[in-house]
């Protein structure tokens, strides 16, 4: 069993001290704003800092996913690559929660890798975004049962500097992510940026870039915020915020954003005792495998022999 201490690195938190000043202020805000003020990094060790067990999982789980694309760029590999690198390893770290929590206490992930689609599956122009994550669980969505980030990933060698000037066939991209960014139905469209001589993931709602003067760049050192302390601050409890209350709601939204086109959704999710009548009524993972399962019919202990986590899915809107 892997042990708690290992897991939760503080290799992973510390800031190197040439860090820029407002990107460690914004991060910290964003820590306060689900660990209460005056919180410091050191206490994202400690599970009893955190709202519910599931939280704490889902910020360690993006702590190693964005380290294994930091680790990704380092080896020199594409935008595509690294992406492949984070969602590897998220899925990885989800389905290995349970060696701290029965369960995972509760923490639901899903992604769809849009990068890698081809027609007839909804393509980047579409919504601006080459990453769908969908992050579940009552314990952790308090007032619903999932929200949903789209992630633009960038790949620089300008550290912090984000260019956001890219068109496809619709326009420019960061449109098409700025129309799917609602976060009053519980979506977030947002930038990360790998970056080789970076040990972290910047990050940047696409609700705080502009180019009304003609510029497509944003300077992350001021304006953004280190990855895993944004998402997990998403999925807290504010007002104007709101959350897709069950798998209907959610499947509706996704098949409204696809215009019906079919999403590979891939699930990641920690072994355990099975979870309460009301919670496994609303598991997204659950309900997102055995439609796959059904689907494509394949049995549970085929599926079980599978190595690879993004062998598990299904498909919407066909």
């Amino acid at each position: 069993m892997r042990k708690q201490l290992d897991w939760c690195s503080m290799r992973l938190v510390e800031f190197p001290i040439e860090t820029p000043v407002n990107f460690q202020k914004n991060t910290l805000i964003n820590l306060e704003s689900f660990l209460g003020g005056g919180a410091r990094f050191s206490d994202l060790g400690d599970p009893r800092k955190f709202s519910s067990p599931a939280q704490w999982l889902l910020y360690w789980c993006m702590a190693h996913a964005s380290d294994a694309a930091v680790e990704a760029t380092s080896g020199a590999k594409n935008e595509d690559g690294v992406s492949r690198a984070f969602l590897d390893e998220l899925s990885q770290q989800a389905k290995t929660a349970s060696s701290f929590l029965d369960g995972g206490g509760g923490l639901q992930i899903a992604y769809n890798a849009i990068f890698e689609q081809c027609e007839p599956a909804m393509k980047e122009a579409a919504v601006g975004a080459d990453i769908l994550l969908i992050v579940a669980g009552s314990p952790l969505i308090s007032d619903g049962l999932a929200r949903v980030f789209w992630i633009q990933a960038k790949r620089s060698d300008s550290g912090f500097n984000l260019r956001f000037d890219q068109e496809n066939k619709n326009g420019l991209q960061v449109e098409a992510l700025s129309r799917v960014h609602d976060p009053i139905r519980g979506a977030f469209g947002l930038y990360m940026q790998y970056a080789k001589e970076l040990p972290y993931v910047p990050s940047v709602p696409v609700s705080k870039l502009s180019w009304t003067d003609g510029k497509y760049s944003a300077d992350l050192s001021a304006i953004g915020v280190r990855l895993p302390e944004f998402l997990v601050m998403c999925t807290g409890k504010y007002r104007n915020v709101g959350s897709f209350a069950d798998i209907g709601a959610l499947k509706a939204y996704l098949e409204e954003v696809s215009e019906m086109k079919p999403l590979y959704i891939v699930t990641a999710m920690a072994d355990g005792p099975e979870y309460s009548q009301k919670l496994s009524k609303n598991h997204l993972l659950s309900t997102i495998s055995d439609y796959y399962r059904e689907k494509l019919g394949i049995a549970k202990s085929h599926q079980r022999e599978k190595g690879r986590e993004r062998e598990r899915g299904f498909e919407l809107g066909m």
